[in-house]
């Protein structure tokens, strides 16, 4: 598989940054740098964890693969202030799937409140997904890891309706498919539950996990193409195009998802007007979660900042859909989500 785009790697809350001084040496690439916030007492994490010491200048093993984590190992790391502990690259799966497995956690602790709820679940299902797509496993692995983050934002927010609202507010404007993957799903499942009240469980959880892997075929598009500053060249549009049959091919032998969740992948890219790709398909001739992802595929990516443009209001890209786009979407799904973006607070006095 091609890396994706890159960006600071670090597991923690982008809120913590400036608290956690990365040490720079030549081994430093060989690790990758976690908030010890993100741990848990008594937990088997099959991975060695390291502490860098800086009178040594070398990275000192903490704890070893065999091991849970002991409340005294975390009490000791908080001496002297907060700072990241190390995992090395090489056991980055074993590292994600511990964290996407601790997010159930999260969402089940009756003692947290929906704030601090949704930000710890937001602070660790971005960085797992990040990695994922930043140096992707095998598909297998990918699936499962991704599985564990969209059921898990499933439970939440059918558990308490306000953390689609503070989900949105914790949502990134940097593109990057990470990120917008996280976007697209957040948005679309809130707007899914306006659209289809008393909507059961398990096709949310389903839902949910189509949405979360809508560009998994992107792990197949040349990094060189998927970063590039500007727009692309006619040959190089028509690798990015085949990014929605490389998804479904990666899909398509999943049988825990559901037939129309599969198909997000596939179709997220076709237009109410049969202009779209892959398969030029019209209006009901989609399913309805795919024209719900496309209206939210479309506002994020304008939403959003890119390395060479900065990402519209939300105003002018609602209006830019509405009128020079209007031939692409569902015209219902379109007005229903403008309603739901009032709704999350994002359009006051606007004029929608």
């Amino acid at each position: 598989m091609a890396a994706l785009e890159r960006e600071k790697s670090i597991y923690y809350s982008p809120s913590d940054a400036d608290e956690f001084p990365l040490p720079s040496t030549p081994e430093s690439h060989l690790y990758i740098p976690v908030d010890p916030g993100f741990l848990s007492v008594d937990k088997m994490a099959s991975f060695p964890i390291y502490v860098y010491h800086p009178g040594r200048e070398r990275f000192v093993l903490f704890k070893n693969e065999e091991s849970a984590i002991k409340q005294e190992q975390l009490a000791m790391l908080s001496k002297g202030g907060r700072k990241p502990v190390f995992v090395p690259k090489t056991s980055s799966y074993e590292l994600n799937e511990y964290l996407s497995q601790d997010l159930s956690a999260i969402v089940d602790d009756p003692n947290l409140p929906v704030k601090e709820k949704t930000q710890k679940f937001h602070a660790i299902a971005s960085t797992v997904m990040q990695s994922l797509f930043d140096s992707p496993p095998d598909m297998k692995m990918f699936v499962a890891t991704a599985k564990n983050i969209s059921d898990s934002m499933a439970r939440l927010v059918v558990g308490d309706s306000k953390s689609i609202l503070e989900l949105n507010l914790l949502r990134s404007y940097d593109y990057y498919t990470y990120s917008h993957s996280m976007n697209v799903c957040v948005l679309s499942l809130g707007l899914y539950m306006d659209l289809t009240p008393g909507a059961a469980s398990a096709d949310l959880h389903d839902l949910s996990r189509g949405l979360l892997l809508h560009d998994v075929g992107k792990c197949d598009i040349p990094n060189e193409l998927t970063n590039k500053r500007g727009p692309l060249n006619k040959d190089e549009w028509e690798v990015m195009r085949s990014h929605p049959v490389k998804g479904f091919d990666r899909l398509e032998a999943d049988d825990s998802l559901s037939s129309e969740s599969r198909l997000i992948s596939l179709h997220h890219h076709e237009s109410a007007d049969g202009s779209g790709y892959p398969a030029k398909m019209k209006h009901e001739q989609i399913p309805l979660t795919t024209r719900i992802c496309k209206v939210v595929d479309v506002y994020d990516a304008l939403t959003s900042r890119r390395s060479y443009k900065d990402g519209m209001p939300p105003f002018n890209a609602l209006n830019l859909m509405m009128k020079e786009m209007k031939r692409e979407f569902d015209q219902d799904i379109l007005k229903a989500f403008i309603l739901f973006l009032r709704k999350m607070g994002k359009l006051t006095d606007q004029g929608f």
